[in-house]
């Protein structure tokens, strides 16, 4: 028997309420784009000018906020992308004391200091020997 203060969702309700989710997930997934702040650290052209390498902060996220420094590189003609990062998978990074250095046309080398703790390593040490088309080197301070 049916309680008479029972509410019962029909199963089109749940499906409106998933792609109203999906939606809503769509529109919100590029809002970084308008409203992270980026502050350029150092910015290096490489000899004949055909790869930029970018040093920057960036922080966002509103209420829940994230703040990370990192690396990018590009050709020239690419727009710079803050998500497009070379140290590390993750937003957070705990990298810093950049100093950017090209040892030839296609050749980066990437001077920086983080942590050296085995944890944190493990799950954010990754680092791209190659981008677009440059090789990378790094030194850890």
């Amino acid at each position: 028997m049916k309680k008479a203060n029972s509410f019962h969702w029909p199963a089109l309700g749940w499906g409106v309420i998933f792609l109203g989710l999906i939606i809503l997930a769509i529109a919100c997934g590029e809002q970084w784009r308008k409203t992270d702040r980026v502050t350029v650290l150092q910015e290096k052209f490489s000899p004949g000018g055909r790869y930029v390498a970018t040093a920057f902060e960036c922080a966002g996220g509103g209420a829940a906020g994230y703040f990370y420094s990192n690396v990018n590189v590009r050709r020239q003609e690419e727009p710079f992308n803050q998500r497009h990062f070379i140290l590390g998978d993750k937003l957070w990074s705990g990298y810093g004391n950049f100093d950017l250095q090209w040892l030839g046309s296609n050749h980066l080398q990437v001077t920086y200091q983080g942590p050296k703790d085995p944890k944190w390593l493990k799950q954010n040490g990754s680092r791209k020997e190659q981008c677009c088309g440059v090789k990378i080197t790094y030194v850890h301070r």
